[in-house]
């Protein structure tokens, strides 16, 4: 397990409870996830929206290192609402995300934070350039997937 994760979990709950304007989420109970995949789902709801849908943030340790994403299930009560859209419109690489793909094996599109950014997480530099880099990760990913909840 890296050195990542605690921090980074922490992280991740400040980001889902952050206010990202038109949008409401919450940490969803339960369903916390153990290594080498560790995060938290949470609820995306925008507003003035009757959809609300669970996606899940956090950090998978693999062989080439940790990866941090936002993940989208395309199960039928996860994300299934935007999951199918998203995919069929073509997503493309955002300021803070590398091209968004989709994992056959989970079901999930992801979105994964671009690796110059988690290098500077991998730093010593201060734990408020680290809460930046992910806020700003988080908004941008959720007013990307945010059009396709309508």
């Amino acid at each position: 397990m890296t050195s990542l994760y605690p921090s980074l979990i922490r992280l991740v709950e400040r980001a889902i409870q952050s206010h990202v304007e038109g949008y409401s989420s919450a940490i969803f109970p339960g369903h916390d996830e153990e290594w080498p995949r560790l995060g938290r789902h949470f609820s995306l709801q925008k507003d003035g929206s009757p959809i609300i849908i669970y996606p899940w943030f956090g950090v998978y340790d693999t062989a080439f290192g940790p990866i941090i994403y936002i993940g989208f299930n395309g199960q039928q009560g996860w994300c299934q609402p935007v999951y199918e859209t998203a995919i069929a419109n073509g997503l493309s690489e955002g300021r803070s995300y590398k091209m968004p793909y989709k994992d056959i094996l989970r079901n999930e599109l992801c979105f994964p934070l671009k690796d110059e950014s988690l290098e500077w997480l991998k730093t010593a530099e201060s734990e408020e350039k680290h809460e930046e880099i992910v806020l700003i990760f988080f908004a941008e990913v959720v007013n990307c997937i945010g059009q396709y909840l309508i």
